[in-house]
């Protein structure tokens, strides 16, 4: 599976819905988004901590009202074509996903966060296509616990802490069906553990050939990029064949 890193960020703002759109357009059967609370309780799709790098606004998401982000542009620092594009929340990443993809949600920070996706997801036709991603543990345990329907996945970063043994187990802890590690320290050894403790292994963030080769033959389940199409487009050469999957 290919999927795609913020939406088509290498050729659209990250975390927008033209992002998203433009990974639906391409092909590609998944994308990730990152979510943080509002200092109103409102889910919102950004990566960082502060609005300064992706909008024309500065100061903490945590410190912002939904309707002051909503005022914020935030394409374009990307480009002149992207000036009118927002800050969007959930529902409209979720909109923007359509019934195709399926969505991977990387909870940030926010206090409470958990129970807002779960207000959020009640109901929504969307929710059999969500996917958890989180860093912290404790954080997706708690997702899990509230959603237990959700799969969740286990972020892991580029040099951990801790071995892998004890990175597996706390996977297991939060009931999650997979870990995502930087692809920059994987090895053979890595997925091989990871398979047989059952769990299914992601890679972030994979743009570049070589790369892509060399998970591809460490044996990934999963590729996040920032080009979801040129790399299905190398798997597709890699197995002969023509598919975006």
């Amino acid at each position: 599976m290919v999927i795609a890193h913020r939406g088509a960020s290498a050729v659209a703002p990250e975390n927008t819905a033209v992002a998203y759109r433009r990974a639906a357009a391409l092909g590609a059967v998944a994308a990730e988004t990152d979510v943080r609370l509002s200092v109103d309780g409102h889910i919102i799709a950004i990566h960082d901590a502060t609005v300064d790098r992706t909008t024309d606004g500065s100061g903490a998401v945590a410190d912002l009202t939904w309707p002051e982000l909503q005022k914020l542009d935030a394409g374009s620092w990307h480009g002149a074509d992207f000036r009118a594009e927002g800050v969007p929340d959930l529902s409209a990443v979720l909109d923007a996903v359509g019934e195709q993809m399926v969505l991977c949600v990387e909870i940030k920070a926010g206090r409470g966060i958990e129970r807002a996706l779960e207000a959020a997801l009640d109901g929504h036709p969307a929710r059999d296509r969500v996917v958890f991603f989180a860093f912290g543990r404790h954080r997706l345990r708690i997702a899990g616990e509230q959603m237990p329907d959700i799969p969740r996945l286990l972020l892991i970063k580029r040099v951990p802490d801790e071995p892998l043994p004890a990175l597996l187990e706390h996977a297991r802890t939060a009931r999650a069906a997979a870990v995502g590690m930087d692809h920059r320290g994987l090895s053979q050894g890595w997925v091989d553990q990871a398979h047989a403790a059952g769990m299914a292994v992601f890679v972030y963030t994979v743009d570049e050939p070589a790369d892509v080769a060399r998970v591809v033959a460490l044996g990934v389940d999963g590729i996040i990029a920032n080009a979801p199409d040129r790399v299905s487009a190398l798997l597709a050469q890699r197995s002969g064949g023509s598919t975006l999957r």
